[in-house]
């Protein structure tokens, strides 16, 4: 099992390494499931219709290796698993036209919920092609439109491999396949606790694609974020947005729509410091408008949840120095040295009091 185990990850990481992304975390489970226990190989076929995937992994990550499989489960050529498996074949190495034709017939007696789990599973391998093939990714998101595809889940895995790529190739070609597939995930209607973060994904990728280009898409993008996931069950992103928010209504003036932003961002999961980055933020825009001694009073009470962040205390420092409280503002830059030795700001700080 561990031999396994250890297999699957060095597969994985030979593709994380050479494509910058981790193509398909289920793929990577259905490897496992499907290594361990050989005999289930056919319940995965029904359900994926072919292996292409796990050649990739375990052969070195080569496109010629990524040729789908017939399944026994599903043996007559005619079968709509059969007729996917064979669409893939040719998606995969770039036969556009018989890809569509496959797809077409396999999807045609399929359910609402078969189609949108082949969908989603075609869009999925479109970042193992795109270095081959890259008009066949475009036909595939084309043709996932126009079939009324609703899930976020595929065109999200592509979203994630569009944006690993864009710090390395930064065409305008690319960036437009960034907005969008993006646009297109926001547009989406599939409900759940997955489709809900992946959609809240992309919208605040979209808000960062628009950061900079046109300021109300990236609004509008950061509050559909907050829309679909208040809870930021995404881990982050819902946060990140409202933070962007409450700077757009500072840029703005509007005070009553940063400060309710501001609250609402300091009751969501405090990761990685966010609680006091938000009150640090609520302190600053407190000494602009109520004074000195409101944002103290919100300093003091931050620090006391999280003791161990510096930059509240640099900031309230700063604030005692303001007010003349200067043995107030040692006593800060001494504690900020304790927890970070090396912070050539507080050890400034601390010399210029000792030697004004």
């Amino acid at each position: 099992m561990t031999h396994v185990i250890h297999r699957v990850y060095d597969s994985a990481h030979r593709v994380i390494r050479h494509y910058g992304y981790p193509i398909i975390v289920g793929g990577v489970i259905l490897a496992l499931f499907v290594t361990v226990s050989p005999a289930a190989l056919g319940v995965a076929c029904v359900n994926w219709t072919n292996v292409a995937l796990l050649r990739f992994y375990f052969q070195g990550g080569r496109l010629d290796h990524a040729n789908p499989t017939l399944c026994a489960a599903s043996s007559a050529a005619s079968s709509d698993p059969q007729r996917w498996t064979q669409g893939m074949g040719s998606y995969l190495h770039g036969d556009i036209a018989s890809a569509e034709q496959q797809f077409t017939a396999a999807l045609a007696s399929q359910p609402e919920y078969g189609r949108t789990l082949r969908i989603d599973q075609a869009l999925s391998y479109t970042p193992l092609i795109w270095h081959d093939h890259p008009e066949s990714v475009d036909f595939m998101v084309e043709y996932a439109r126009q079939h009324g595809h609703t899930s976020p889940i595929g065109y999200m895995r592509l979203a994630q491999f569009y944006l690993s790529l864009s710090d390395i190739t930064k065409t305008q070609v690319n960036q437009e396949r960034i907005r969008s597939v993006l646009e297109i995930i926001s547009r989406t209607t599939l409900q759940g606790y997955q489709p809900r973060v992946d959609r809240a994904v992309a919208l605040f990728h979209l808000g960062e694609y628009y950061s900079g280009r046109d300021t109300e898409l990236a609004i509008r993008a950061y509050q559909a974020v907050v829309a679909e996931d208040p809870k930021d069950t995404s881990q982050g992103c819902t946060w990140v947005s409202a933070m962007k928010i409450v700077e757009y209504s500072i840029q703005r003036q509007d005070w009553e729509h940063a400060y309710a932003l501001l609250s609402y961002a300091e009751a969501l999961p405090d990761l990685y410091h966010r609680y006091s980055y938000t009150r640090l933020r609520l302190a600053q825009l407190d000494t602009g408008q109520y004074g000195v001694d409101k944002a103290i009073a919100d300093l003091e009470q931050t620090i006391l949840r999280d003791p161990s962040f510096t930059p509240t205390r640099m900031y309230l420092a700063s604030l005692y120095q303001k007010k003349g409280l200067l043995s107030v503002a040692s006593e800060q830059y001494q504690t900020v040295l304790l927890i970070e030795p090396d912070n050539q700001e507080a050890q400034q700080a601390l010399i210029i009091l000792r030697h004004p």
